[in-house]
């Protein structure tokens, strides 16, 4: 271990961090493509070029992190579930999934290094104990995805292990029976005490054992919604395979292909809609040029693979990649700071080390060091002006929330929108400015604003349901009726649209079309407790009964 080992081993981990933090503030920025290029470039250079520097086999550094990491985050959490009865409330990450997907992944580091370690017995005790803690806040948190990504990964371990127990010789072979062994009865000791869990909140839960059976059961829900998002995922890079639909588009385009499933209870529910796989979002927002995240991460596992077998210190970076990949594969692991934090160290690693460079191999390092810092700096400067742009849309929102419409346009209108064009939700700015100039009888203004919020997410029902009202209100009446008919089609279960396009009907004096459309909604038995024009609905029906149509 050098001081220069120490050095770089900083350096990496601040800069990841500095980037991951700008990639998380703008991963729903639909026209922000240059800062979702920023953090895909800077996950590439610092990974290949960065550590290439530093001469380690394993860095203390990142050992002692994931180790004080692997005690903090699931002492916090389990803090809050046990002592706050909060059931499977978040804790420091802020999302129960993203501490599952983290804490999987220390969680299989930490085993990897119980098992093969050479440290002192302090340090493996402290080890052991920080893998009861992980095992017991991930059954706690009831993530399916990290059960089978934890699953999975003991598996391949087990399986590594007994293929590598010839090669690797009589000097490890003692000390590893008696750490599986150890290891067993720290997870068995894990699942009884976990698996029992005394937090009243946790009554009102699904139990361990019903969340682990639901992964198989076809007809759960989030099961089969996985198929859905994956099914059109696979449409949208069919359509357009060489150039994707665009970064951060999903959300506003899966919609076309699934409009059944959205109706009047769920239609604010929607905003957090993600293919739950990584791979897919990638591929079907960039196309081809997507396959460059898969194609990263298979080449990483590869070159950790190869040195596993020769050098069995690299396996705990081996397994972290490894089960970063399966719960990339069912959740949107990459929304996740601290996990694509850890899987990019891994990364690196692979990628860095074991080569000879000559005085023009230098010149090429250093070209791609430099590049790197430029554009993390480009990434750290704009996430400090978000994090300000940020300030400004809550406090709109306050205002929104008051109806003080005018005062809320112009903190709107102070954000800067190419900078913030949606927001932490993945909904377009453009969207709440239509719905406060709609509210203030600007129509036009109205208009141009719910128009350009769907330019951003084309296929969102609760949009194109804004747009079409602007339109019929700024005289576009053709139009409006066509905007709600497209609505009725692909949305037949989203019932206000509908009753706004039985309005219009109406007020135009079509009643055969008003007629048909009033016993359509009625046919379709819609939950009206959630329609929020239902008692127009009510008008306009007593309305037709006293014309006797």
């Amino acid at each position: 271990m050098t001081i220069k080992t120490v050095k770089y081993s900083g350096l990496i981990l601040f800069a990841a961090f500095l980037i991951l933090l700008a990639a998380g503030s703008i991963q729903y920025g639909r026209a922000d493509i240059l800062t979702y290029y920023v953090f895909l470039s800077s996950f590439f250079f610092l990974s290949y070029s960065v550590l290439r520097y530093s001469e380690y086999k394993i860095t203390k550094f990142i050992f002692y992190t994931l180790l004080v990491s692997g005690v903090i985050l699931p002492v916090y959490g389990l803090f809050n579930i046990l002592i706050y009865n909060t059931g499977r409330a978040s804790g420091l990450l802020g999302d129960r999934v993203f501490e599952a997907d983290a804490a999987a992944g220390i969680l299989i580091f930490l085993m990897c290094t119980f098992l093969i370690s050479d440290k002192k017995n302090y340090i493996i005790a402290f080890t052991g104990g920080a893998v009861f803690l992980c095992l017991s806040y991930i059954i706690q948190l009831k993530v399916r995805t990290a059960y089978v990504a934890v699953f999975l990964s003991f598996l391949f371990l087990a399986a590594f292990l007994i293929n590598r127990r010839k090669s690797w010789g009589n000097e490890i072979i003692p000390k590893l029976k008696i750490r599986v062994l150890l290891l067993s009865g720290i997870i068995l000791l894990s699942l009884f005490t976990s698996i029992y869990n005394p937090s009243p909140a946790s009554k009102k839960e699904k139990g361990t054992g019903e969340t682990i059976t639901s992964i198989f059961r076809s007809s759960e829900v989030s099961n089969l919604v996985r198929l859905y998002f994956w099914d059109a995922s696979f449409k949208m890079f069919i359509e357009r395979p060489l150039t994707g639909i665009g970064p951060g588009m999903w959300t506003g385009t899966f919609p076309k292909y699934y409009g059944q499933l959205y109706n009047d209870r769920n239609i604010d529910m929607n905003s957090s809609l993600n293919p739950h796989n990584d791979y897919l979002e990638f591929i079907s927002e960039f196309g081809i040029a997507g396959l460059f995240y898969t194609l990263f991460m298979a080449g990483g596992f590869i070159l950790l693979f190869k040195k596993s077998l020769k050098d069995f210190s690299y396996l705990p970076y081996l397994f972290l990649v490894f089960c970063f990949s399966i719960t990339s594969v069912f959740n949107f692991t990459k929304g996740g700071i601290f996990s694509v934090l850890l899987l990019l160290i891994s990364l690196a690693i692979a990628y860095s080390g074991g080569i000879s460079l000559n005085k023009r191999g230098r010149k090429i390092n250093n070209l791609i060091f430099y590049s790197s810092s430029v554009l993390l700096l480009l990434a750290a400067v704009l996430l400090v002006i978000r994090m300000f742009l940020q300030k400004n849309y809550l406090e709109a929102m306050n205002l929104k929330a008051k109806g003080d419409y005018g005062k809320m346009l112009a903190k709107l209108d102070g954000i800067y929108k190419p900078l913030y064009p949606v927001d932490m939700n993945g909904i377009p700015l453009d969207y709440y400015r239509g719905a406060a100039y709609f509210e203030l009888n600007d129509y036009e203004k109205a208009f141009i604003c719910s128009d350009n919020a769907v330019k951003l997410m084309p296929q969102y029902p609760s949009l194109l349901n804004n747009r079409a009202s602007a339109l019929y209100k700024t005289g576009r009446v053709t139009e409006s009726i066509e905007s709600f008919r497209y609505l009725e089609k692909v949305f037949p279960n989203y019932a206000e649209p509908r009753i706004n396009l039985l309005a219009i009907y109406t007020n135009e004096k079509m009643y055969d079309e008003g007629l048909k459309c009033l016993n359509d909604i009625e046919k379709a038995g819609p939950e009206r407790e959630f329609i929020k024009n239902y008692i127009v609905f009510l008008e306009i029906k007593k309305y037709f009964e006293k014309m006797k149509l």
